[in-house]
């Protein structure tokens, strides 16, 4: 297994980690415990006072800060020490007066961080106190000094609707209003939540490179999940979060959701050891369709090459480690589909599909020959070709039409499309990845071939796209990013798309434009041509070189 030491889980706490009796189960106690002893970092993130979530501090030993006041203060309980604290403008003491005058059944509770102020007691707020093992001050809001850093009002279940409505009336601009339970709705500083807090944690905690998994249940855990790299839900969480995760857990939080989380990450890290000699065999298989692609183009006297050749890796790994395909029988139902969105790069698809066994590798040397098998782009009467391509962007909607037709006949197939950096500035692949998101397509799994290089030069020049995972995150799909030339990077992604649930799969793979064959490498001018006698025989040469180091 991988180190721990860059892992961090953030847990909310009621109704995630903590069940209804609020006594934290000895087996979440337990896995939290042994992932920190393997390095993982451990916090939490809850909307409770410093005073309420004390005990649980205490007996889960968080070794980073911890989030409090659903956000407006990190705290660290290692020095003992506030990092930060947002506070709420003087504007919230009307705000509470008023809100207390109208509904004579609601509590307020004011947390500051010296101790919690109460200006009313209600029977909801005796119990959350109590709970909560906190001694409140009791004070009128006009008594309480500055300071405060949110107000929890608590109400009946049945009243809350009322108590939105009436808060959605006033229009205050002063704070930002959640609700938090059945029973609780807080007012917060402007901007604060669980997700800006986690957001600044990163830089002020010196978390930039800790890839981040965060747990929550209910509304005002949105924005956390939102902004942690790896998001995931109890059984027993709202619709509104489940819609969003990454991560639904089979388990509640009353059946110990956050150990099957902490198995989970463990598990993912757990190196899928892909022997040398596995591993040499896929780059032997790779080197060969790049030499397929150096053949096919030399012999049609155009093509494109330099595309082609970035995908090599990740279609040997496709078709040689990865897929259900079946040669012999190439349209069978349950095989995994493959829709090169990118279809100019028909080469590398074709040479893989020769060596895979789905026609002769002389066909090759017909590409884009009149009346020939092979024509430029991919076509669907071809064994092993999923899906007609070519037209930029109309590939991943094909696809994603294959895996909802897969989730509507409960198939087991899994179906990966193959796009361009530069093919991802057409509008249609923002309509597919939308639908994909909507549809909750898990079972696809979109690769950006990220070289750099279009047609007309850098992909920076041109007509940037990027940042390219932060579009795919912000359009509802979980992001991987991958050395589309390292076949233990490769497996990697792979093994890690396979995990998720209830979203769409983006891997974003840094790649080299002509990777293989030295003059071609990082070179715009060979998207779109054929080399010609002189170049044909040195690239295979190289490659033939490339391919006896590897088998010798």
């Amino acid at each position: 297994m991988q180190s721990l030491e860059n892992i961090m889980l953030i847990t909310d706490l009621d109704g995630t980690l903590l069940p209804s009796s609020k006594e934290i189960s000895a087996a979440d106690a337990a896995a939290i415990s042994q992932f920190r002893a393997k390095g993982g970092k451990f916090a939490i993130a809850t909307g409770r006072t410093l005073q309420a979530a004390q005990r649980y501090i205490n007996k889960l030993k968080p070794n980073i800060p911890v989030i409090l006041f659903n956000g407006a203060a990190i705290y660290d309980p290692v020095s003992e020490k506030w990092l930060y604290t947002e506070k709420l403008p003087a504007d919230a003491v009307a705000v509470t007066r008023q809100v207390l005058d109208a509904f004579p059944d609601v509590s307020a509770e004011i947390p500051r961080t010296d101790g919690t102020y109460v200006a009313r007691m209600t029977p909801y707020e005796k119990e959350h106190l109590e709970i909560c093992q906190v001694e409140p001050i009791l004070a009128e809001p006009e008594e309480i000094p500055e300071g405060w850093l949110k107000v929890l009002f608590a109400i009946a279940p049945e009243r809350m609707p009322d108590l939105i409505a009436y808060f959605a009336a006033q229009n205050w601009d002063c704070a930002d209003f959640v609700q938090s339970e059945a029973r609780f709705y807080e007012m917060l500083p402007k901007g604060a939540t669980k997700g800006s807090a986690l957001r600044l944690y990163r830089t002020l905690c010196g978390a930039e490179n800790w890839k981040i998994t965060a747990a929550g249940d209910f509304d005002n855990d949105l924005e956390m999940l939102r902004a942690a790299d790896i998001s995931a839900c109890p059984s027993n969480a709202q619709p509104c979060v489940k819609k969003i995760v990454d991560i639904q857990l089979t388990q509640s939080c009353e059946t110990n959701a956050i150990a099957e989380l902490i198995h989970h990450i463990t598990k993912s890290l757990e190196v899928h050891s892909m022997d040398e000699m596995t591993k040499k065999q896929l780059q032997a298989t790779a080197c060969r369709i790049r030499m397929g692609v150096v053949e096919g183009t030399y012999h049609a006297k155009s093509g494109h090459p330099g595309g082609s050749l970035s995908i090599c890796d990740t279609l040997t790994y496709l078709y040689f480690a990865k897929m259900h395909v079946d040669p012999k029988q190439p349209e069978m139902a349950d095989r995994d589909r493959l829709v090169l969105s990118k279809g100019h790069c028909a080469p590398a698809l074709y040479s893989t599909l020769a060596e895979r066994g789905f026609f002769p590798k002389e066909e090759l040397k017909s590409l884009r020959h009149i009346g020939a098998m092979l024509q430029g782009h991919p076509c669907i009467h071809i064994p092993g070709v999923d899906m007609s391509s070519g037209s930029l962007g109309q590939g991943i909607s094909a696809a994603c039409g294959m895996a909802l037709a897969g989730k509507l006949d409960s198939a087991s197939y899994k179906v990966y499309t193959i796009l361009g950096d530069g093919e991802i500035e057409e509008g249609q692949v923002w309509e597919a990845a939308m639908f994909a998101n909507q549809y909750h397509l898990d079972n696809l799994v979109a690769i950006v071939d990220n070289n750099g290089l279009q047609i007309d030069g850098k992909l920076s020049e041109v007509c940037s796209p990027e940042p390219i995972p932060e579009k795919f995150e912000a359009f509802g799909w979980h992001v991987i990013r991958m050395d589309a030339h390292d076949f233990d990077s490769i497996d990697a992604a792979m093994q890690e798309a396979e995990s998720i649930v209830g979203k769409p799969v983006a891997i974003i793979q840094k790649s080299v434009k002509g990777k293989g064959v030295s003059f071609m490498e990082n070179q715009v001018g060979w998207h779109g041509k054929a080399p010609n006698q002189a170049e044909y025989e040195q690239a295979m040469a190289e490659l033939t070189a490339q391919l006896k180091e590897l088998e010798g």
